[in-house]
């Protein structure tokens, strides 16, 4: 009985990593679709990358309380979607992304 349960639970935790790196490609392939678009920011910050991926791709953004939203630095990408945007603008201020559903992206330390 203990070895059924055990089993159970070690093959709903598999799918559930499966399910995850699905939805995590689906919207990395999302954000890579449509025109190539230029961004040019001299103070680029966590909140304007929000606000631009909510506005234009309609998916939500949810910062960690413990993030500097005003740190800032300049940025010059031309001709890029905005999977690119996303991954340079937390790569420059430390931060990570998590995807966690298919309209939602968690930005976090």
């Amino acid at each position: 009985m203990k070895r059924i349960i055990l089993g159970a639970l070690l093959l709903g935790i598999q799918s559930f990593s499966l399910v995850w790196a699905d939805v995590t490609q689906d919207v990395q392939n999302y954000l890579n679709q449509g025109n190539k678009t230029s961004f040019r920011f001299a103070d680029n910050t966590i909140q304007t990358m929000a606000y631009l991926i909510e506005g234009e791709k309609g998916i939500k953004v949810i910062i960690d309380k413990n993030i500097d939203t005003k740190q800032s630095f300049a940025i010059n990408l031309r001709d890029q979607n905005f999977l690119a945007y996303l991954e340079m603008t937390t790569q420059k201020l430390g931060l990570k992304y998590q995807v966690v559903d298919s309209k939602t992206i968690r930005i976090y330390k």
